[in-house]
């Protein structure tokens, strides 16, 4: 069964004839991208942990975990332009918020309703 899409004309067809969606090979990619992908899925992954620890100390105040969706979180932040594109993050959107240049520190910050969180603990 094919995926189908409502076109101009509000006929079904099918999404293949208007997307030409082609994965990119692995051998694309440089070393240090990778690298540099694979070390901000770990940050996430290990601020994700972090925050449902504190969560469960009383030092947190609202954390709904994002594992499992790093890498598609951090391949929609990659390409967006910096300083040009704007994107918005809700709760799930730890790893997306990092591939945007948000720092973990910011993030613990914004968790533990700091000071130092960009809404200065409101």
């Amino acid at each position: 069964m094919s995926i189908t899409a409502l076109h101009k004309t509000e006929s079904l067809v099918p999404v293949d004839s208007i997307f030409k969606i082609r994965p990119k090979s692995i051998k694309k990619f440089t070393t240090e991208q990778l690298i540099h992908v694979y070390k901000t899925m770990l940050i996430s992954r290990r601020l994700d942990e972090k925050m449902l620890n504190l969560l469960k100390q009383g030092k947190g105040h609202f954390h709904i975990g994002a594992s499992g969706h790093e890498a598609a979180q951090l391949a929609a932040a990659m390409h967006l332009t910096p300083g040009k594109d704007w994107g918005a993050c809700y709760y799930r959107d730890m790893t997306f918020a990092l591939g945007m240049g948000m720092t973990p520190r910011q993030l613990l910050s914004a968790h533990l309703s700091r000071v130092t969180d960009t809404s200065h603990g409101k």
